[in-house]
C-alpha cells in the first residue's frame, strides 16, 4: 500500500471511493428518512465516510462493506440523538428559569443568587459526559439504572461519572467560599 501526497493511504482512499460510489445514494436515503433536512443528511453521510477513513476501519469492514457502512451510520445517529437529548435537558434547565426561594432580605437574595451562579459555573465546567449524567439524575430524576440504559453505558460508569461531577461541583463551591472569605475581596 502506498501513501498519497496528503498522507492518506492509497488503499484507504480507493476503499472509500469505491464505497462512496456504490452506496452514496442508499446512505443518503437512509439519513433523509431519519434527519430533518437534506443538508443534515449530507453532513451525516460525510461524517460516516470520515469515520471510515480512520485507521482500522478498512480492515474491520473487509468482506462486509455495506453492513459495516450502515452500522457506522446507525451508530452516528445514536450518537447524535444522545447529544441532542443531553442538550435538550441542559437547555431546559437554564439558570434564568430556576425558581429561587423567596428571601426575606437583600442579603439572603444576594447569597441565593451567588449560589446559583456558582452552580452554573460548576455545571458549565464539567466534562460533558459527567454533566449529562448529573443533569439526568438530579434534574431529570432518573435512577442510575435508567441513565445507564438511556446512555447505553454500565451502571458502574454512571456511578463514576456522578462521583466525578459531585467532586467537581464541591471543589467549585469550596473555591467560591474561599474567595468570598478572602480579605482582598471587596464588600458588596
Amino acid at each position: 500500500m502506498r501513501i498519497a501526497s496528503n498522507g492518506v493511504l492509497c488503499g484507504t482512499a480507493d476503499f472509500l471511493e469505491r464505497l462512496f460510489a456504490k452506496h452514496e445514494r442508499s446512505l443518503l436515503r437512509f439519513f433523509r428518512r431519519r434527519l430533518k433536512s437534506d443538508e443534515d443528511a449530507r453532513d451525516a453521510a460525510q461524517e460516516v465516510f470520515l469515520r471510515l477513513a480512520e485507521p482500522g476501519a478498512r480492515q474491520a469492514a473487509e468482506g462486509r462493506e455495506r453492513a459495516y457502512l450502515f452500522t457506522v451510520a446507525r451508530n452516528l445517529l445514536i450518537d447524535r440523538h444522545r447529544r441532542q437529548k443531553a442538550q435538550g435537558i441542559e437547555a431546559s434547565v437554564q439558570p434564568a428559569e430556576v425558581t429561587l426561594p423567596a428571601a426575606d432580605d437583600t442579603e439572603q437574595q444576594i447569597i441565593v443568587h451567588e449560589t446559583v451562579e456558582v452552580l452554573r459555573r460548576g455545571l458549565s465546567s464539567l466534562e460533558p459526559e459527567d454533566r449529562e449524567v448529573f443533569i439526568l439524575h438530579r434534574v431529570g430524576n432518573f435512577g442510575y439504572r435508567q441513565i445507564a440504559a438511556r446512555l447505553d453505558i454500565s451502571v458502574r460508569t454512571v456511578e463514576r461519572r456522578m462521583s466525578r461531577a459531585l467532586s467537581h461541583l464541591r471543589r467549585v463551591y469550596e473555591t467560591s467560599l474561599d474567595q468570598t472569605r478572602s480579605p482582598g475581596r471587596a464588600s458588596s
